[in-house]
């Protein structure tokens, strides 16, 4: 096996390599010396040989990093599930900030996020779920949003989870955008539908929420617009979208609004193909170069040749021509 074959094997340069062959046998048939193209192709050799070492820098400068609020999700889930009942819920914290169009800041989060105690008391027994959202900014009593979670509590000691998309929220707030980012601080409560509701809530922690654009139009079509309307008025609205443990949560990486991602090209993919191509390149001008260096030899050859035979011929005519004299003239004597 030829030296360092196992290592382009692995960094997959199989594909390049059969390139090079058949530039080989292309060259072979035109005559070309291949030593003379393998010194000139030594360059390329030492960057495929470095290529692996390209493919580690390309995956850290592109890996994407992790979302701060997830990783906050994640502990906060982890805290419910081993604390005591001294605390209702992990998150959201006083230092949450949950930023609209957040993928800009290179978060994937798109949802407002709570995690509570399945071990309050208050909680404990309960059949049903409310959940409220208000907004610390107002003199106002009446929830943004309210919600009665139709599922149990959990009972083998999983944090409970509950989402709801910002859009929806911003929705509800109905702040006039201006071209400025608008913090809206919020906070949940937590009741059991059992105990009377909102009368025994329970306050949480506040967190700020950011609008920074116009909230985006719902992508309903033109003919089922009026029929879409006419449902939404007679269900109670229920954005909710999760109520899962905590190995059912996305991890940091994944999206946690529903839309899928953008494919991208991996870096092992874009290396093959700038190395094909560079490869490629190379070869094509070292042949040229090759076979017009090879033709302009054989054109001075052939140059010399006929020079050296035009002086021979020279040579010989003119002692022909002075024999040829002598004998005319005898001749006419």
């Amino acid at each position: 096996m030829m030296p360092h074959m196992s290592l382009l094997l692995q960094v997959g340069l199989i594909r390049p390599l059969h390139f090079v062959l058949a530039v080989n046998v292309f060259t072979a048939c035109l005559g070309l010396h291949w030593y003379r193209l393998a010194a000139l192709a030594r360059p390329l050799y030492r960057y495929l040989q470095l290529l692996p070492l390209l493919q580690c820098i390309t995956y850290y400068t592109t890996k994407p990093r992790p979302n701060p609020q997830n990783v906050d999700l994640l502990n906060a889930i982890s805290q419910c599930t081993a604390t005591d009942n001294s605390i209702t819920t992990c998150y959201p914290t006083n230092e949450t900030v949950v930023v609209q169009d957040s993928a800009v800041q290179r978060q994937d989060t798109q949802s407002i996020y709570l995690v509570w105690n399945p071990r309050v008391p208050l909680l404990t027994l309960a059949d049903e779920l409310e959940v409220s959202l208000y907004r610390d900014d107002s003199s106002s009593e009446q929830p943004v949003y309210s919600w009665t979670l139709n599922a149990a509590n959990p009972t083998r000691g999983d944090a409970g989870v509950f989402t709801v998309p910002v859009d929806d929220v911003l929705t509800r707030l109905n702040n006039s955008w201006t071209g400025t980012n608008i913090i809206t601080p919020m906070y949940f409560t937590v009741a059991s539908s059992t105990s009377g509701g909102g009368k025994n809530a329970i306050r949480q922690a506040t967190f700020q929420l950011v609008q920074t654009g116009p909230i985006p139009l719902p992508n309903v079509p033109a003919v089922a617009h009026s029929s879409a309307l006419a449902s939404e008025s007679q269900m109670a609205p229920n954005p909710v979208k999760a109520i899962a443990t905590g190995p059912n949560l996305p991890s940091p990486s994944s999206s946690t609004d529903g839309t899928v991602g953008h494919t991208r090209a991996s870096p092992g993919t874009i290396a093959g193909v700038v190395v094909g191509v560079a490869a490629a390149l190379v070869i094509v001008v070292l042949a040229t170069w090759l076979l017009a260096r090879r033709n302009s030899s054989q054109a001075r050859s052939r140059g010399s040749k006929v020079f050296l035979r035009l002086k021979r011929d020279e040579e010989t005519g003119s002692a022909g021509s002075c024999g040829d004299e002598e004998v005319a003239v005898q001749g006419t004597q």
